[in-house]
């Protein structure tokens, strides 16, 4: 575990208040004579250095999870399912004649949860209903997405919300479970764990680039799509000396109704031009996802142009989008970069993300491995290893030589102000720091919902940006809406210091914002208090043996 982890620093906190609660109350015990054991025992036991890490242990056992920082699988579709809910999945198990099922997709383009879930024989109405984790079956953990709140709670309930990075990680992880809650079964009456799969049998055909603004410039770690940027490779291919120059040019074509990027490619055979194929590439930029919408292909034989084999356009003769290059790409993601029946239907599968590969341009680690088939050609596979902030160092058997990385232009930085917002907690008044660009107001805190509001106003159509010391009143992980839509068009920095900072990002006019989290501070969860309450029980037991107690009268 992080020392530094706010899980960490709170069960450290929790557990010095626990010492010193106990130390006063041995301290009364010995007095009257019952004293668990000798006062040099409890001066030594009472120590925060000895008992803080025993109690942070016992903390543990109740079953807490400390969520990772892992990345989910990028522009994947998944269905869900959860089936059946019931009362022997909830920690305890719980008797009841309740029972329930879930159908649930997940579109890792945009991170979002979609479900539908009947559920019936309950000892009451639901009372409540959430997405939990991260866990895994027999263990509990905090919610992750309020159910109830975006759906209602009557069957069915339909609804569907943006995950965080980290949700979506729990998610394909299979470390979620659904829960729903009665009057009788305050903690749960049955709950189902949600367990996921990729869709076309693993292979990503349709993009739902409907949900992304589409551009003709643009970065990722793996590629730039940026007039100037251009790779060399060579090599040898059945004793023959190939080289390929990859160029992003200064030019745009107009595919489907979307501005893409011109990328073109020439390969040479021993020093006579074979080919010529301009790409067109469109970056999405709420993923940095690249897509792939076609290309023109020339091929040539003794300087002249021969045909036109392999070209193919998005929108024409059924051709669709495919992706070229995935911005966080994972292990196991399978997607097609060519969507274009019986002309060209390449596709891609991720292996690695840490190879190690040398080329006459340098040596490269943590390099991406994807395998590459070629569907029209039996299934013929070749390897490409891309290398971070560099793109393509080794397609098949030619390696990169030299490249130049185009010139970047860094965005303008917003104009922020920092101000101080008040919030009461406990009957108790909180400064709250925040940096923004906007103008801020209504901004309040919901302790019974764990949520924060507030009104963010600008200048229309300009960028803005809000910066909130959240980790002050709540703990993550955390849910924003912007006009009553989930977003994850956020951040949150400094989680591992327990100040955790959340900054949102949006396009300015008036703006209702929330952001809910699992706890308001200085609150403790259910299963730390459960902590307490049985080191307090094994202490009293403890008090009454008559062994303790005769050992206690013969050091006396």
């Amino acid at each position: 575990m992080n020392a530094n982890s706010p899980f960490f620093l709170s069960s450290c906190r929790i557990a010095d208040f626990i010492w010193t609660f106990l130390g006063l109350h041995n301290l009364m015990i010995l007095h009257a004579g019952t004293s668990l054991i000798n006062k040099g025992w409890i001066l030594f036991l009472m120590q925060p250095r000895i008992l803080s890490p025993i109690l942070l242990g016992l903390v543990l056992l109740f079953g807490l999870t400390v969520s990772t920082n892992t990345s989910p699988a990028y522009a994947a579709a998944f269905t869900c399912s959860a089936a059946p809910l019931d009362g022997s999945q909830e920690v305890p198990p719980v008797i009841t004649d309740g029972t329930g099922s879930a159908v649930i997709t997940f579109d890792s383009t945009s991170n979002r949860l979609s479900w539908s879930i009947l559920f019936s024989g309950l000892f009451g109405p639901a009372t409540a209903a959430h997405f939990h984790g991260p866990a895994l079956a027999g263990a509990n953990a905090g919610v992750q997405v309020n159910i109830g709140e975006l759906s209602g709670l009557t069957s069915p309930m339909n609804g569907s919300a943006i995950l965080t990075p980290e949700q979506a990680s729990s998610l394909l992880e299979g470390s979620m479970y659904i829960n729903i809650h009665s009057e009788s079964n305050t903690g749960g009456e049955i709950r189902g764990q949600v367990s996921c799969e990729q869709t076309d049998e693993g292979w990503l055909d349709s993009f739902n680039l409907e949900d992304c603004e589409l551009a003709s410039l643009g970065t990722n770690d793996y590629f730039y799509l940026e007039p100037g940027y251009n790779l060399t490779l060579e090599g040898q291919e059945d004793e023959e000396n190939i080289q390929l120059i990859v160029t992003v040019l200064n030019e745009t074509k107009i595919v489907n109704g979307i501005e893409t990027r011109i990328v073109e490619e020439r390969e040479s055979e021993d020093g006579e031009l074979i080919e010529i194929s301009r790409n067109y590439f469109a970056i999405c930029t709420e993923t940095n996802d690249i897509f792939y919408f076609g290309e023109g292909v020339d091929i040539y034989e003794g300087g002249e142009v021969v045909g036109h084999e392999g070209a193919w356009i998005a929108g024409e003769d059924d051709a669709r989008p495919g992706m070229i290059i995935p911005a966080k790409p994972t292990v196991g993601l399978k997607y097609y970069q060519e969507v274009a029946p019986g002309v060209a239907e390449d596709r891609a599968e991720i292996i690695s993300l840490n190879e190690v590969v040398d080329t006459p341009a340098g040596h490269f680690e943590d390099v991406l491995k994807v395998e590459e088939t070629n569907l029209l050609e039996s299934g013929e596979k070749e390897y490409k290893f891309h290398a971070l902030g560099i793109g393509l160092i080794q397609d098949a058997q030619l390696k990169l030589v030299e490249y130049v990385l185009p010139e970047v232009e860094e965005p303008d930085e917003l104009e922020v102000k920092s101000m101080v917002q008040s919030v009461v907690v406990s009957g108790n008044t909180i400064q709250v720091n925040l940096n923004s660009s906007s103008t801020i107001s209504e901004f309040e805190l919901d302790e019974e919902s764990k949520r924060l509001s507030f009104r963010a106003d600008g200048e229309a159509g300009s960028e803005g940006r809000t910066d909130i010391s959240i980790g002050r009143i709540l703990e993550g992980p955390y849910t924003v809406t912007i006009d009553g839509q989930a977003t994850a068009d956020f951040n949150v920095t400094n989680a591992a210091s327990g100040e955790a900072m959340i900054s949102i990002s949006y396009t300015h006019s008036v703006h209702d914002i929330t952001i809910t989290g699992t706890n308001v501070i200085p609150e403790f969860p259910v299963a730390v208090v459960g902590a307490v309450a049985g080191i307090i029980g094994v202490a009293a037991l403890l008090a009454r043996s008559k062994f303790m107690n005769g050992f206690i009268n013969g050091q006396q």
